[in-house]
């Protein structure tokens, strides 16, 4: 329900009015878990880092943790160009700029409003049509599937209507008349 937190705040609270906890949150589960690769990489850096601290102040060896170190930065590098590669198929500007500080930056709603000049409301605008088109890429990659409507769908029936409103579904494009709102 509207316990769960993102980012310290329920996605009620990021959503408001757009919120629909079955629909939003089940769908887009597996998109918004491969945006984050980079922040989750990021956050086994830094633990990884602090445990060489830990072993270095206890006078033990650090080898095996500096190597585990290099591998994990690697994995960031290719993460991180593979996310933001991913991300410039947006081919919107106003998007993208929302989607890299976010996923790539793993900057706040708040910093990337500052950062961006832009009002919270437009930030959360941006980003809520950023992630449907974010999963149609995603499953056109064949990066995510459509596994969360599948589970969602006990019988069955509605699997092939979603895979058609997938590949059919049309964005209402709005002028890009706003960078600054």
């Amino acid at each position: 329900g509207s316990t769960e937190h993102y980012d310290g705040e329920t996605l009620k609270d990021v959503y408001g009015a757009a919120y629909r906890p079955e629909g939003n949150k089940a769908r887009y589960i597996e998109t918004r878990v491969y945006l984050q690769q980079v922040r989750d990489e990021k956050h086994r850096l830094d633990l990884i880092k602090s445990r060489i601290q830990y072993r270095k102040e206890a006078g033990l060896d650090t080898s095996e943790a500096e190597q585990e170190l290099a591998v994990v930065q690697d994995k960031l590098k290719r993460v991180t160009a593979e996310v933001a590669e991913e991300i410039s198929k947006l081919y919107n500007v106003n998007l993208e700029m929302v989607m890299v500080k976010r996923y790539i930056d793993t900057l706040s709603w708040d910093t990337i409003a500052k950062t961006l000049d832009l009002k919270m409301r437009t930030v959360l605008k941006f980003h809520g049509k950023a992630l449907p088109r974010m999963r149609r890429i995603l499953l056109a990659d064949g990066l995510v599937e459509l596994a969360v409507e599948a589970k969602a769908d006990a019988a069955g029936a509605e699997t092939e209507a979603v895979q058609v409103s997938v590949s059919e579904d049309t964005d209402r494009e709005e002028p890009d008349e706003y960078y600054n709102d």
